[in-house]
């Protein structure tokens, strides 16, 4: 009977992967995958840097993108909070309330570059800034309106997560609990 120890275990591991990344790097060559990249039209790579994505672009003429802190709503909502669709809401009321929509607009992420179709939140890519404070409870719905009928890259279904929200797994970007366009 072998003596396996838990360290032991972690560097065989750790060696398995190690040399299996090796192994993929030279099955399948960087330059292979950049040669396969989409680009916006009248944009190159350069094929010989598969590190830099240096779309000869001017850094720091565009103002810095400042992220707007969402701003909350008054009570009531309609339609009006169903306190069943939410875990143990009679123990904590939403203190504040904020709205989300999420549609599909223009952007522009550089001056250089044209106007792109985003999916945002209120107008915003990225969304907005919660400000909460531990212990205040918070309700937000978000709208989706995303275009029902898209064909293109993506689902119109989305799931949400949020950075330090303390609330419970499920309620929090679960890939199978998504919102349909048209619902919140």
């Amino acid at each position: 009977m072998t003596n396996t120890s838990r360290r032991n275990l972690l560097k065989l591991g750790l060696a398995t992967a190690g040399a299996g990344l090796a192994a993929s790097q030279q099955a399948f060559g960087v330059g292979d995958i950049v040669g396969d990249l989409c680009t916006p039209d009248n944009l190159t790579l350069d094929q010989d840097d598969p590190g830099s994505h240096d779309f000869n672009l001017t850094p720091f003429v565009d103002p810095l993108l400042i992220i707007p802190v969402a701003q909350s709503i008054d009570f009531p909502l309609d339609p009006p909070i169903d306190p069943l669709r939410h875990q143990r809401y009679s123990e904590f009321v939403p203190q504040k309330i904020y709205i989300q929509v999420l549609r599909e607009f223009d952007f522009q992420y550089h001056s250089a570059l044209p106007t792109t179709k985003v999916w945002g939140f209120n107008g915003n890519v990225p969304g907005e800034t919660f400000h909460a404070r531990y212990g205040e409870p918070v309700l937000i719905r978000r709208y989706n309106q995303l275009p029902a009928d898209h064909v293109g890259f993506a689902l119109p279904s989305v799931t949400t997560h949020l950075h330090n929200l303390h609330h419970a797994s499920e309620s929090d970007g679960l890939p199978w609990d998504h919102v349909d366009s048209g619902f919140f």
